[in-house]
Parts: structure tokens; sequence; C-alpha cells
């Protein structure tokens, strides 16, 4: 997984809809794509370990290589507001079966 958004309003952490997320920079040594889901907000702050909808970008290389990866993020609450956002990535070469890395 290279990213994942929600997004929590008020002090009750009331889940709203996952921040849209769109692809800007698409890859070229493998896929990337955008899952809509639920997940945990995880153990930090006044609304830790709430369930909520996500927007998460997942990559699968295809090859070995190096590339940047480039999304925007757009969330209810900030109005127009859209956040630009970019990984670089590094794939290795995969292991022959039976040999260990040194």
């Amino acid at each position: 997984m290279v990213a994942s958004y929600y997004e929590l309003r008020g002090p009750n952490c009331q889940a709203m809809n996952p921040p849209h997320v769109r692809i800007i920079t698409r890859p070229t040594l493998g896929a990337l794509t955008i899952v809509r889901g639920e997940a945990n907000t995880g153990g930090g702050g006044r609304c830790a370990y709430t369930s909520v909808p996500v927007s998460q970008l997942l990559y699968r290389a295809q090859r070995p290589g190096s590339e940047t990866i480039t999304w925007e993020v757009r969330y209810q609450d900030r109005g127009r507001k859209v956040e630009r956002v970019s990984a670089q990535i590094t794939v290795g070469a995969a292991n022959p079966s039976g040999t260990t890395a040194p």
C-alpha cells in the first residue's frame, strides 16, 4: 500500500465519505490502483481505533526499477483545496527461488 486516506469531522469523530483520490502520473513499471473500503484509524489521537471508509492507493510492481508517481487528494471538509502528493518507488530484482539475499 502506498497511501491510505480518510476523513473525520468534529469532536465526536463522525466518519465521512473517503476523500476523492485521482492518479496524475501513472507508473510505467507496475500498476497503481485506487481502492475504496473500510479501515481503522489506528491508535493515535482522540479518534483512535475508529472504523472509517478509506481510499487507498495500491502499487503492484511488474519489473524492477525506479519511478515517481503523483496523485491528488480532495477532502470534503476542506473546500475546493486539492493536495498533490508524489512518491518515489524503487523495486529491486526478485531473488530466484531457493536463494537468499546477501
